[in-house]
C-alpha cells in the first residue's frame, strides 16, 4: 500500500511491513512500525515538502522482504530518484530507562549519511528525549532491497532486546506506548528534514544496469533474486568489458569513475562515461563522483570478468 505527499522529482520512503508470522499477533513486529507510519503520515499530510514522500506498508517481509524488493525494483526501473529509504520495524518496546531513551539505527556503508544525519536531528529535537545509537547493517529487513538496487537507506529499531518476536507473545500488552510515542515523533522529524533537505547534484550510474546479466556490454537477460538471504537482489553479472554511463542532475564541474575506491578515469563534460579498461575479475564496486556545490555519489556492485587492459 503506497500513499504519497508530492513534491518535486526527488522522494523519501518511510516504510514498515503489515505481515507476521504465522502464529504471532505481531504487535511489536511490525504493528508498532505500522502505527507509527500512518500518524506520520497523517500529520504530515496536512503540509507541504521539497522533495515527494511515499509512505509505504509492505508485505511478505517474514518470508523474505518480497514486498519491498518488487517496489524497489519497480522504482530502479522506472528511473526513480529516492534519496533515502527509512524502515521501521519494531520501534515498541523499551523496558530499561536506557532503552527508553534510544533508537537504533541498523547502517549499512549506503545509509551512513541517513545514520549521521539521524544524529544531527536527534540534537535539533533534543526535546523528544530519543538519542540514536549506530550499529552495523542488517538485511534482513525492508531497507535493503532499495541498497540492492542503488539507494541509500536505513532501518530503525527499539534499542532494548525483545524476547517475544515471532512468537504469539508479541501482543499489545508488550507495548511501550510512551516509547512508541517518542520514537514516531522522532522520525517525524527525521522525514520532515531530509524531505526539505536541498539536493545540489544527483549522480546515478545508469549503465551497466542493476541485476542484469552483460556480455560483452551487452545486456542479455535480468539475474532474478527475490529474497534478501540470496544475496543476489540487484547483482549486475558482466563477462567482458562494460561501459559505464554515469547520469548527472544540478551544476557538476567533473565527474570520477573508480572501481573499489581507486579512482580510474576523470570526465568534464557529458555524457559521462568510462569504457572500463581494468583487468578485473570476481565481485568487486563500481563507484561514480559528481562534484559541483556538493559531491554525490552511487555505486553498484558486479560480478565480473574483464581481461582487457589497455
Amino acid at each position: 500500500v503506497i500513499a504519497t505527499l508530492r513534491g518535486d522529482e526527488y522522494s523519501v520512503i518511510i516504510g514498515a511491513h503489515i505481515d507476521t508470522t504465522e502464529t504471532s499477533p505481531g504487535a511489536d513486529d511490525d504493528a508498532s512500525g505500522v502505527a507509527g507510519l500512518l500518524a506520520i503520515a497523517k500529520v504530515m499530510s496536512k503540509y507541504k515538502f521539497m522533495h515527494t514522500i511515499h509512505f509505504i506498508i509492505y508485505s511478505g517481509e517474514e518470508v523474505g522482504a518480497y514486498g519491498s524488493y518488487l517496489h524497489a525494483k519497480y522504482a530502479y526501473e522506472n528511473g526513480e530518484k529516492t534519496i533515502a529509504m527509512i524502515d521501521v520495524d519494531m520501534i515498541g518496546y523499551a523496558n530499561t530507562s536506557k532503552g527508553g531513551n534510544y533508537i537504533r539505527c541498523f547502517t549499512p556503508e549506503r545509509g551512513r549519511w541517513i545514520a549521521d544525519f539521524a544524529n544531527v536531528v536527534a540534537e535539533k529535537y533534543h526535546e523528544i528525549g530519543i538519542s540514536v545509537e549506530v550499529v552495523p547493517n542488517y538485511p534482513g529487513a525492508d531497507h535493503q532491497a532499495y541498497i540492492d538496487y542503488g539507494y541509500d537507506g536505513v532501518f530503525f529499531a527499539h534499542y532494548d532486546g525483545y524476547p517475544y518476536g515471532h512468537s504469539p507473545q508479541d501482543s499489545i500488552d508488550k507495548i511501550n506506548f510512551t516509547y512508541l510515542t517518542k520514537a514516531t515523533r522522532f522520525l517525524a522529524c527525521l522525514v520532515k528534514e531530509i524531505a526539505s533537505k536541498k539536493i545540489s547534484n544527483y549522480v546515478s550510474i545508469k549503465e551497466p544496469k542493476e541485476g542484469y546479466f552483460y556480455v560483452f556490454d551487452r545486456a542479455l537477460f535480468p539475474v532474478i533474486a527475490k529474497n534478501w538471504f540470496s544475496r543476489a537482489r540487484g547483482l549486475t553479472i558482466a563477462i567482458g568489458r562494460v561501459n559505464v554511463v554515469a547520469e548527472v542532475d544540478g551544476n557538476v564541474e567533473k565527474v570520477i569513475f573508480a572501481v573499489d575506491e581507486r579512482m580510474w578515469y576523470w570526465d568534464y563534460s557529458p555524457p559521462y562515461e568510462w569504457k572500463l579498461n581494468v583487468l578485473l575479475t570476481g565481485k568487486h564496486e563500481i563507484e561514480v563522483y559528481a562534484y559541483g556545490d556538493e559531491i554525490s555519489r552511487d555505486e553498484m556492485d558486479i560480478v565480473i570478468f574483464s581481461p582487457y587492459i589497455r
